[in-house]
């Protein structure tokens, strides 16, 4: 539990420690704006429809309130008056209580109906015996819409997982661009200034034309590159602005002065083993995709109880006591053995061949889901595994890329010594030089490919949250 939130805690410790100035668009300002995307408000959605699904399931226990009234006159005579009016309050053992006022009149009443003058209260209950004593359909709503709770919640996950990992995924495209882009121009501004020496050389009749014609091509090369880097930070800037949106639900757009943190200088976590086991011990509880499988069997759990029950023979009971209605409140010998209705009501199906294929299809879709749910677990472990194992070749890559930059870096501070003292040429310097863009860009593509990879790890186990 402890690495759950191992990526986000990261971005927000080390950002707060960047520095203050307006125009640095830190990682956490990304997962700030994330609430607003309209896919997490969408998932957001999605957690009020799971909350109205369970409500609609405990609706099937409302106490209800129930009135009936029906008379017939003919021919001047007035044959019956009935009136009903009563409570029920359904329990979850499948036990009804009910509570009633009647009250009838009439010449041609039926005798059956016949009542006291000011009408009669009825207390009892109705309860199934057998089949709908342990299990039942409203019972069986509650389980389904638990099901459909955690199939949201799979659904939300998994969509607010993708969007955090293509979000920051794309931050980390813009900032390897910005990187990428400092390092040719800062190769370009050196490429000028050699150019302009060796040119003012040249008109003194210190060095031959040819040389200012190489140099002059490495500019030309340079800014070539840089306008293609440009156009990759441009590209990758506007990329990110589609996932930043404010809180009145309107886009919006990065500024084209703003920029991201150095690449070069994060410092980037990574994952031991201790941290991979942890996540893998935790993928049935937050792994979109398990979670999905989990809440079928709920469902399917759901049937399975129910085709249970009505294997079981329908047997219903009711009970109700009788009193008139004004001596309700003042009867002193209350006996539930007299003054009562009862009744009892047996159904039993001869062969109960829908009851029984309707349990064996719910067995074999429960083993499908359950062979369908160990076939991806396995899946995801090797996948965490085979994501770790790429965190381990980009982060040593990454090390070994760093190492070659100031390599590289520093050969070329001994080259453009030595050529300033005339003990070099240009083709050495401008040698010396590419080596080191071209191991700078390198090591910046080894470092956005750890930081792309750790998100893509943290995706797979349903980590990647923007709560």
């Amino acid at each position: 539990m402890r690495y759950l939130y191992l990526y986000l805690a990261l971005v927000f410790s080390l950002a707060a420690r960047a520095q203050s100035d307006s125009s640095l668009f830190r990682p956490d300002f990304v997962f700030a704006l994330l609430p607003n995307h309209p896919v997490a408000r969408i998932a957001d959605l999605q957690n009020i429809e799971s909350q109205m699904i369970r409500l609609q399931a405990k609706g099937l226990f409302d106490p209800k309130f129930e009135f009936d009234q029906n008379a017939k006159e003919f021919d001047g005579k007035d044959y019956y008056q009935l009136q009903k009016a009563g409570l029920t309050v359904a329990t979850w053992p499948g036990i009804d209580f009910k509570a009633a006022y009647k009250n009838s009149s009439g010449e041609f009443l039926n005798p059956q109906a016949s009542l006291p003058d000011n009408g009669m209260v009825e207390l009892g209950a109705d309860a199934n015996l057998l089949r709908g004593l342990l299990f039942d359909s409203r019972r069986a709503a509650l389980q389904e819409a638990k099901a459909f709770a955690l199939a949201n919640e799979a659904e939300r996950r998994m969509a607010l997982n993708k969007l955090v990992s293509e979000a920051m995924s794309s931050y980390w495209n813009w900032a390897a661009s910005y990187g990428k882009y400092k390092l040719v121009d800062r190769s370009l501004q050196n490429a000028l200034e050699r150019y302009e020496g060796i040119r003012s050389n040249f008109f003194a009749g210190g060095v031959a034309a040819i040389d200012t014609i190489e140099a002059l091509t490495l500019v030309q090369n340079r800014r070539m590159d840089k306008e293609k880097m440009n156009y990759e930070l441009t590209k990758n800037r506007f990329i990110l602005s589609t996932y930043l949106w404010g809180a009145d639900s309107l886009p919006l757009r990065l500024s084209a002065t703003a920029y991201p943190i150095e690449i070069t200088q994060w410092n980037q976590s990574f994952f031991v083993r201790d941290s991979l086991e942890s996540i893998i011990r935790n993928l049935d509880q937050f792994q979109p995709e398990l979670l999905g499988i989990s809440a079928d069997l709920v469902r399917l759990d759901a049937g399975r109880k129910l085709a249970l029950n009505n294997l079981l023979p329908e047997a219903k009971a009711s009970y109700r006591w009788l009193n008139p209605s004004d001596q309700f409140l003042n009867s002193e010998d209350f006996n539930p053995t007299s003054n009562y209705t009862l009744g009892l009501s047996v159904n039993v199906p001869l062969f109960l061949r829908k009851e029984r294929a309707y349990l064996k299809l719910n067995q074999i879709k429960r083993t499908e889901q359950n062979l369908k749910l160990i076939d991806k677990r396995n899946t995801l472990i090797n996948k965490l595994g085979a994501h770790y194992e790429g965190l381990v070749l980009y982060r040593n890559n990454s090390l070994l890329a760093q190492q070659n930059f100031s390599n590289y870096s520093q050969l070329f501070e001994v080259e453009l010594r030595k050529f300033k003292m005339g003990e070099s040429n240009l083709f050495l310097i401008n040698s010396r030089e590419s080596s080191q863009l071209n191991s700078g860009i390198k090591w910046i593509e080894q470092l956005e490919a750890f930081e792309i990879q750790k998100l893509k790890l943290l995706e797979e186990a349903g980590l990647l949250l923007s709560e």
